[in-house]
């Protein structure tokens, strides 16, 4: 590892693995940006909008792998989609209301049709998941019982 650094304590860390190198570094922004209503309004839009078609496009992958039936992880897709939509929270939370213009709202609304398509397709998919569980376990206890509850095997037998 090629880390450079002035304490000690940190260089060792490094070394065992505990911090891990390359991290950007994170600075302030600076006064103009941080001011209200200047680039940081446009760039938050920007940022919210980018978001949107990122979260947009995971769901789009998702939807389309459950109707195919293509393998792929649906618990990892599932918490991109919770962290990208937990990021896009926080972006909404400091645009002004004027910047929710009618393309930023016909954006969410867009995204709100694809996530309810997208739970759709996960239900469909839950349900027939539920389906062939219940199968395999009525197979299963039907393997394993030697019929001595079974109604039907007892009448077969003669008994009631």
């Amino acid at each position: 590892m090629n880390v450079v650094t002035t304490d000690k304590r940190a260089a060792n860390a490094t070394a065992a693995g505990y911090l891990k190198p390359n991290l950007p570094e994170v600075r302030p922004a600076p006064p103009h940006v941080r001011s209200h209503g200047g680039p940081l309004r446009r760039s938050g839009k920007n940022l919210a909008l980018a978001i949107i078609g990122r979260i947009e496009a995971q769901v789009r992958v998702e939807t389309e792998a459950l109707a195919s039936g293509a393998q792929f992880d649906l618990e990892d897709s599932n918490n991109r989609k919770c962290q990208s939509l937990a990021e896009l929270n926080q972006a909404v939370k400091g645009l002004l209301p004027s910047d929710m213009d009618q393309e930023f709202g016909g954006r969410l609304a867009h995204l709100r049709a694809q996530l309810a398509e997208n739970m759709a397709m996960i239900t469909m998919h839950l349900e027939a998941v539920r389906e062939v569980s219940a199968m395999l376990s009525q197979s299963i206890q039907n393997a394993e019982s030697d019929g001595t509850y079974d109604p039907r095997a007892s009448m077969q037998r003669g008994t009631k």
